[in-house]
């Protein structure tokens, strides 16, 4: 059931929930190779102890530097810098996690090393065609 805040109400299920966590560094990404690796090294150790509870489904680094192509419209066509939606500066990473509920997802994401850095963490629910 929908609120007037936008909330939906939590889903009555026992099957375990599918999250989408986004990372991303605000201002000031890792400053030089060894930082990254410190970096690298602090959230793998994070995922594989996520892993191994079963709640990790994928975790995967976003290329660096690649180029990020918006696209809009019916057409498919390839939004100019103006029309394209605000996101955080230096988007790093992106896992998809199992958990019970919500409050799961946010326990994962709040106990990411991303946050001690200085990044932020984004959680989205997905929706899952299997709960009908």
């Amino acid at each position: 059931m929908a609120h007037p805040t936008g909330m939906v109400d939590e889903p009555v299920t026992n099957r375990p929930r599918l999250f989408l966590l986004f990372f991303y560094w605000k201002d000031r990404p890792p400053a030089d190779a060894e930082e990254w690796r410190a970096r690298d090294s602090a959230f793998e150790s994070w995922a594989r102890a996520v892993e191994t509870r079963g709640e990790l489904v994928v975790s995967e680094r976003v290329l660096p530097g690649a180029p990020v192509v918006w696209l809009g419209g019916p057409d498919g066509r390839e939004l100019p810098p103006d029309q394209r939606p605000g996101t955080p500066a230096g988007f790093d990473r992106v896992c998809v996690v199992r958990t019970r509920d919500r409050e799961g997802a946010l326990e994962l994401a709040r106990r990411a090393p991303h946050l001690d850095g200085g990044g932020f963490v984004s959680v989205h629910e997905l929706e899952d065609d299997r709960r009908s």
